[in-house]
């Protein structure tokens, strides 16, 4: 997991995509259709729009990926802009899975993915900064 990927397979601009088989694809690499399969395999339902956390963990994980809870936000919710200025130099080199008000992205670096964007943009760019971060996930290639 060196760099973000960009949501892959048939996307474009008038097709309505969702932010947790986004943000599947960006982090392992598989197609958007293929993370949006796998997500209705998973919760046994036929449409997906939103996706619960332990949802998301059992997606990724059945491909995978472990999630760690790294931080949650629950009487004070710092903006996204905040939480990206306070990571430490060591932990650029991590993959994030972020929730801000109901919002699943993606952050590794000083890159931010998400289905809004479709692919990585410099975190400076990224056009969201102001949402609230609700929890944090570091997110890694699974050991066996």
């Amino acid at each position: 997991m060196n760099t973000l990927k960009a949501v892959s397979g048939k996307i474009n601009k008038k097709r309505m995509t969702w932010c947790g088989p986004a943000a599947i694809s960006i982090i392992t690499g598989c197609g958007y259709d293929a993370a949006l399969e796998l997500l209705k395999q998973v919760t046994g339902r036929s449409v997906i729009k939103g996706v619960a956390r332990p949802d998301m963990f059992r997606a990724l994980r059945r491909l995978g990926y472990d999630c760690k809870s790294r931080q949650e936000f629950t009487d004070w919710r710092p903006t996204l802009a905040w939480w990206l200025r306070q990571r430490e130099s060591d932990e650029m080199s991590l993959t994030y899975l972020v929730n801000v008000t109901g919002h699943y992205l993606v952050v590794r670096g000083r890159k931010i993915a998400d289905n809004k964007t479709g692919e990585p943009v410099f975190t400076r760019k990224y056009p969201h900064r102001r949402k609230r971060v609700k929890v944090v996930w570091q997110v890694a290639k699974a050991t066996q």
